[in-house]
């Protein structure tokens, strides 16, 4: 079931009302710039993020529709908050005239949080966070909805629509939302968030959760902003999988824990304990940032991704420090891109190799492995801190035409 919220632009009153008369439909239509992100899960325990948005799918400083961005995880599980399935998210773009609109959708499968398996507080087969953010030439309107497959929470089965802002005391624990919502319109910006789920613990508890902590499964945010200031990008993540057959690639795992450079000045962050790519490898803690700068006469982008305990292979190729740094810099004249980074306790087939920059290693019976790999289309910059490719058919299993990512940076200036 779906519910529209919808807000008139003019309501504002002087500020808005200036800003239509000054720009026409079209002119104001083309100063925005979408923005939008969906990620599966995220956990805070006590303030400290235990595990940073899952499979995140974002998209910011884009001025153009038909743009999309999609993430999937075959799943997550946090010690004491819980552990889900397939995680798919997706955000895209669209434009017709003078109608501009972004949209996100987030799909959970197998939730399952707070206590112990199989005597879990909140279960669902299935959640989904969706919504969009639309101007239509003169007004902003938001269309959002969640849903639910066989949910129960502390044994009871939540069946039917659940309206917008649900909240559920959970006893002696603190409290859930369910199809939490926000909207806010201010100037000639337009935003939503949704939080399929959102767990808040607010009293000692038996889990053993520290009060404070804040659990969301489901997320998405859709926006417009304007205007449109620079077209920047950039963002870091800590591994990816795919594998490359005839020319169609398949995603076995998106980008991990992934950072975006924000539109304006700012910077996000994202951190995870660890990442099991299934049968590929396995990663310690992961850490990635990404920081836009805007000044009146440069725009800038920095990203890193630092990666902790690489094991792929079986361990056969391991690394014990991944870092990497891209730059994306422009001064309203020159145009500058730049690399970082360093590898510690890189072992291949138990040779320890030292690396200083970029290297290319042959690895028996497998394929090719880059030690960071700088890759520069037009306008960008990549810095991969590993990035290993399958060339022949091997006793890992692994398909040829496959390829595994660890610790990657990245920044775009148009």
């Amino acid at each position: 079931m779906k519910k529209q919220v919808r807000k008139r632009f003019l309501r504002l009153g002087v500020v808005a009302a200036f800003l239509l008369l000054a720009f026409p439909a079209q002119a104001l239509a083309d100063s925005f710039s979408f923005t939008g992100e969906a990620f599966g899960s995220r956990a805070k325990v006590a303030s400290v993020v235990s595990s940073g948005p899952s499979a995140l799918a974002a998209i910011a400083c884009s001025a153009q529709g038909g743009v999309v961005s999609s993430n999937t995880a075959a799943g997550i599980n946090v010690s004491l908050v819980g552990s889900t399935g397939t995680i798919s998210d997706k955000v895209s773009t669209a434009q017709n005239g003078a109608s501009r609109s972004t949209s996100a959708e987030s799909t959970v499968q197998s939730v399952s949080l707070l206590g112990s398996a199989p005597n879990r507080l909140i279960t669902a087969d299935a959640v989904t966070a969706a919504g969009s953010t639309t101007w239509n030439g003169s007004s902003f309107s938001f269309t959002n909805t969640s849903s639910f497959l066989n949910l129960i929470v502390a044994g009871r089965s939540i069946t039917g629509y659940v309206g917008p802002n649900t909240r559920i005391t959970l006893a002696r624990i603190g409290y859930v939302v369910l199809n939490e919502q926000s909207q806010l319109i201010a100037g000639i910006n337009a935003r939503q968030t949704i939080n399929a789920i959102h767990v808040v613990v607010t009293q000692t508890n038996v889990l053993g959760l520290a009060v404070g902590t804040d659990i969301i499964v489901g997320h998405v945010i859709t926006g417009l902003a304007g205007p449109l200031v620079a077209r920047v990008g950039g963002w870091a993540y800590g591994t990816f999988a795919a594998v490359d057959v005839n020319g169609s690639s398949a995603v076995l795992s998106g980008p991990s824990f992934s950072a975006a450079a924000p539109c304006t000045s700012g910077t996000a962050t994202n951190t995870a304990a660890s990442i099991d790519l299934r049968g590929i490898g396995s990663t310690g803690t992961i850490s990635d940032t990404a920081t836009t700068t805007l000044t009146s006469s440069s725009s800038t982008v920095q990203t890193a991704s630092r990666v902790q305990n690489v094991t792929l292979l079986r361990g056969f190729i391991k690394a014990t420090v991944l870092d990497v740094g891209a730059l994306a810099s422009r001064d309203g004249v020159n145009t500058t891109f730049a690399d970082s980074g360093s590898i510690s306790g890189l072992v291949v087939y138990g040779r320890p190799i030292s690396v200083t920059g970029s290297a290319t290693i042959n690895v028996i019976g497998v394929g090719k492995l880059f030690v960071h790999r700088v890759v520069r289309p037009a306008n960008m910059i990549e810095v991969r801190g590993l990035e290993l490719l399958v060339n022949q058919p091997n006793v890992f299993g692994l398909a040829v035409g496959t390829s595994v990512r660890v610790a990657v940076a990245s920044g775009s200036i148009l």
